[in-house]
């Protein structure tokens, strides 16, 4: 996730969908698929990007990075989706892969990564001055919400997030609920 601190607008995540696909088309492959706040990109025959803008009160952009299934046939491997809104939560219009995802290349990452970071600070420094952003993960610590008293619960406004830097730098982090390791954000 990328945390917009109190203001995301709609037309920053419109610069970000066309200037990833600028960038993904440099590469010589399909045309990404928009849709409403969601735009889904193919990064290599590998890996898929998908960027979508929580709802406007949330003020952050989640970012997958998502490795294909190698058990479907490749031809059916695109992008089979239909249009989905953030607040939709089934699984009904997703393809298989964003259902059960494998863990994307570290290379992958780090170059998408990259390229959103510079991204970023470019559109802050010629355009949006007083754009301040992080780079966070979800925490997985398990801590049941308030709100509908589930582990793990994946709302928009029961999510609590660790900053990544700190993930890649350390070992160990603390969250408000328990101290867990990072070795999955290392690899």
């Amino acid at each position: 996730y990328y945390l917009f601190y109190y203001y995301f607008p709609q037309s920053l995540f419109h610069q970000i969908l066309v200037r990833t696909i600028k960038w993904t088309q440099s590469n010589n492959v399909p045309s990404p698929k928009l849709y409403y706040r969601r735009g889904k990109f193919i990064l290599d025959d590998q890996h898929l990007l998908i960027l979508t803008a929580s709802p406007m009160i949330y003020a952050r952009m989640k970012v997958q990075i998502i490795r294909n299934n190698s058990n479907i046939n490749n031809n059916n491997n695109t992008m089979n989706t239909t249009t989905t809104t953030t607040n939709n939560n089934n699984n009904n219009n997703k393809n298989q892969d964003e259902i059960n995802p494998q863990l994307a290349d570290p290379t992958i990452v780090a170059k998408v990564r990259k390229f959103l970071e510079s991204l970023l600070n470019e559109i802050k420094s010629t355009w949006m001055r007083r754009l301040t952003f992080q780079c966070k993960v979800v925490c997985p610590c398990g801590k049941i919400c308030d709100l509908h008293k589930t582990p793990y619960c994946s709302n928009n406004s029961c999510l609590h997030f660790l900053n990544l830097d700190h993930c890649l730098s350390n070992p160990i982090v603390e969250c408000s609920f328990r101290r867990l390791p990072t070795n999955q954000y290392r690899s």
